[in-house]
């Protein structure tokens, strides 16, 4: 039965809690704060892993064309275009063609098949990207 006026005890100090302290509020908003950089970085890790993935991709396209058109020119054409060089639509950097019968690239012609003139290495590299192909005289 209540008293003609009394009055009630506000829930917190009758014992019960209804809401949250301070120190929950700054505890839950520095662990808030510490996922939110992780996703934050780990998002932007993959936007700059994607961009450098799709610029490797063209350089490897770029330099896989330049082969093709290579292999495909006549001999004598093929020879002089040893040091020439290319560029890839949006990948920095110039492409170098090499064309060499040292076929191991270990800086002597004495091992088989090497120096004859009939059997030739072509690379063609840009921005950290190499392809290499291997290209025979006509004829033999």
């Amino acid at each position: 039965m209540k008293r003609p006026g009394s009055k009630r005890l506000p829930a917190r100090l009758r014992g019960c809690e209804s809401g949250h302290t301070l120190v929950e509020m700054m505890a839950a908003l520095a662990i808030f704060a510490v996922f939110s950089t992780g996703i934050g970085i780990s998002i932007s890790t993959q936007y700059e892993t994607a961009e450098t993935t799709e610029e490797h991709n063209r350089a490897l396209a770029g330099c896989q064309q330049v082969l093709q058109t290579v292999s495909t020119m006549l001999w004598d054409t093929m020879l002089v275009q040893s040091g020439a060089t290319f560029t890839v639509a949006e990948v920095p950097g110039t492409g170098t063609i090499q064309i060499s019968n040292d076929l191991n690239d270990d800086g002597d012609k004495s091992d088989p098949n090497e120096g004859t003139g009939d059997l030739y290495r072509i690379t063609a590299s840009v921005n950290n990207v190499a392809l290499t192909t291997y290209r025979t005289k006509e004829g033999i």
